[in-house]
């Protein structure tokens, strides 16, 4: 009996750490439709000047760049083009030395 419980741990754990292996091939892949890159550009919302009072404080730490035109080099990547990859994961050990991170407070 104490072999066939073993016998099932090792298929169990097996099969678990194989399954990691194929999500790292398919998870930096598009999947779905690209059919929101064919939606319309929203107009600008035009507000009567006597509302500004009302309005409520906005902040620049959350703005969309406005992409000119898709053709150029230099605008930023989009649709097909985008990186979707997750950033790597970095673990914090005892031999992970403090200067190697960013946003590290001294």
């Amino acid at each position: 009996m104490l072999t066939f419980l073993e016998i099932l741990c090792v298929i169990f754990l097996s099969a678990c750490c194989s399954s990691e292996i194929l999500y790292k091939e398919n998870r930096c892949k598009l999947s779905g439709n690209l059919e929101y890159l064919d939606t319309v550009a929203l107009l600008e919302l035009n507000l009567p000047e006597d509302l500004d009072i009302l309005l409520p404080v906005s902040y620049d730490d959350y703005v969309i760049p406005k992409i000119s035109n898709v053709n150029d080099s230099n605008t930023q990547k989009i649709g097909k083009k985008l990186n979707i990859c997750p950033p790597p994961v970095v673990f914090l050990t005892e031999t992970t030395h403090t200067s190697c991170l960013i946003n590290s407070e001294d």
